[in-house]
């Protein structure tokens, strides 16, 4: 007989857990009945257990949490700060470990310690009310701060006379402000020596003076840097990049709103070994060469918008992600199996009015560990109106390669599409996907959706979004359909099918037929985003997520 350690059953445990995180209060039933196992279990493993928190942003579940929280001892891993809705705020808060304060004025002044609490989130409007805030004792084991501002204002000017801020010095690992809240002064950062994430707005012709500050962070590891422009050329941020690549502890870095010469990113890149994911947004890189050779082998995802960095390998990389804005003839099916081959998930940004034929190879090239596949439409600001337009050649060349493909398991397509296309692809029940995302169909048919979907018996997911199109079944029709999937596919945890739009309130027999459904079938899904309050309300009783 094979006697389980400690460490081994929490494991296991922790594993079953997974099927309780969408059914957040289900989760203390599960402890209940573990607990009942033996004293040991009761005395020892349910302790270790705890280390999994509830997540929630609902105040109505807050009453029934606290009753649970005494008994169980379990800590709120989240919980957004609405003051009016809480009888008891002392004790709310000296459970949570995570408070996000959303657009409050006043800020709440914090009362008795709170001993869970390690990350914060304030919308700060006022600089004063802030200060104060941060001076409370409570705060001071906080791990990580992010500071953003009100979301109707496009600029925030923060000076930096928060003293209190020091307060949080000792233990603060993480520090984010939001984009556009501009710093007068970076001073403040010399105190900060732990930190390993650093996101900050950077005002131009500050690069050089943030790079001597950054010499003093030894930890850093996460580095998020958006540039402020006030004319309309790009900040340059050479130096900032080439400093960072020099160090070794850098593990994730972001560059937003900035310009620097595509040469000194190759360069960049193939002297450093320790960033793993390199990101770039709406930066200029000036002219773009294939012949400029990368020989990194360490980039787990790097991402330059517009340009195809991914085709400057010729050894093999260690890319585990590629996105695509344009797919060059060089870029075949056995440069991509030679070239990247532990890349499982590729993105593409692809006007359906192009040639699908190179995408259609690299999908058709069956690369065993290539399951994640997304096709992106690009902006109205770089195509017009065009991008709304169903094509079906494209489409249906994409849907019949993903068809043959052998190994794909997520699949996530975002270009104008008829619900034919997809309709053939689940009659013809493909035997990896298990994930399927559609998120702009502009032609529709519910009871062929919900024959098709019966019919497959792979897929756990499904997502249609955005049905833009006139012409729709009744709600009533809508419901009888989305009930009979239920009923008829217990393969299906979710499931996300865009309703017509409600005129009225729903009739009295769709809500029972629904509540009906739900009561028998709940046991089977965590996800269902039925978007009417009044069927929302009967998923959310029976613990079923919207999201």
């Amino acid at each position: 007989m094979v006697i389980l350690t400690d460490k081994a059953i929490v494991q296991i445990l922790n594993v079953l857990v997974d099927f309780y995180k969408p059914k957040e209060f289900n989760y203390f039933k599960f402890l209940g009945n573990v607990s009942m196992v033996c004293k040991h279990w009761y005395n020892d493993i349910i302790p270790q257990m705890k280390i999994h928190q509830v997540e929630t942003i609902n105040h109505t579940e807050v009453k029934k949490f606290q009753s649970m929280a005494k008994k169980d001892g379990a800590k709120l891993m989240y919980f957004m700060f609405q003051p009016e809705k809480i009888d008891n705020l002392d004790f709310v808060q000296a459970q949570v470990e995570s408070f996000y304060f959303s657009d409050i004025s006043p800020l709440p002044t914090f009362t008795g310690k709170m001993p869970y609490l390690k990350d914060l989130n304030v919308t700060v409007k006022v600089t004063t009310q802030l200060n104060e805030m941060l001076g409370n004792e409570g705060l001071k084991s906080l791990k990580s701060l992010t500071i953003s501002k009100p979301e109707r204002l496009t600029r925030f000017n923060l000076p930096v006379d928060l003293p209190n801020l020091s307060n949080l010095a000792a233990n603060l690992t993480t520090l984010y402000f939001d984009d556009y809240i501009e710093l007068e002064n970076m001073e403040f950062l010399k105190q900060f020596e732990k930190l390993d994430e650093l996101k900050l707005s950077v005002l131009p012709k500050a690069s050089a003076s943030l790079v001597t500050l950054l010499k003093d962070l030894k930890n850093l590891k996460i580095g998020n840097f958006f540039m402020i422009t006030k004319t309309s050329e790009k900040e340059d941020f050479s130096e900032l990049f080439e400093f960072l690549c020099g160090q070794n502890q850098i593990r994730d870095l972001i560059i937003c709103n900035g310009s620097i010469p595509f040469q000194k990113i190759v360069d960049g890149v193939n002297k450093n070994t320790s960033i793993k994911h390199l990101q770039f947004r709406d930066c200029e890189f000036g002219s773009y060469s294939p012949a400029q050779t990368i020989t990194n082998n360490t980039l787990v995802t790097c991402i330059l918008e517009q340009h195809p960095i991914h085709q400057n390998w010729k050894t093999p990389s260690n890319l585990s992600k590629i996105y695509f804005y344009k797919i060059e003839a060089v870029f075949t099916a056995d440069y991509f199996k030679k070239i990247h081959p532990k890349c499982a998930s590729v993105i593409i940004v692809q006007n359906a009015s192009e040639d699908s034929k190179l995408l259609c190879d690299l999908i058709k090239c069956n690369k065993k560990n290539f399951t994640y596949l997304e096709v992106r439409q690009p902006t109205r600001f770089s195509y017009g109106d065009n991008v709304d337009k169903i094509n079906t050649k494209y489409v249906t060349s994409v849907f019949k390669a993903i068809d043959s493909n052998k190994f794909l398991g997520e699949v996530d397509i975002q270009i104008p599409t008829d619900y034919k296309v997809v309709e053939s692809f689940l009659t013809s029940k493909h035997k990896t996907v298990y994930k399927l995302t559609v998120d702009n169909l502009k032609v529709f048919s519910m009871p062929k959706i919900t024959k098709a979907l019966l019919s497959n018996k792979t897929l756990k997911s499904i997502r249609l979004k955005y049905m833009n199109n006139d012409k729709r079944e009744t709600y009533s029709e809508y419901i009888d359909g989305l009930c009979a999937i239920i009923n008829g596919n217990h393969n299906l945890t979710t499931i996300a099918i865009d309703g017509p739009e409600l005129s009225g309130s729903a009739l009295p027999k769709d809500l029972e037929k629904f509540k009906t459904t739900i009561e028998k079938n709940h046991q089977f899904l965590n996800y269902l985003d039925v978007y009417e309050t009044d069927f929302s309300a009967i998923s959310y009783k029976h613990n079923i997520s919207r999201y």
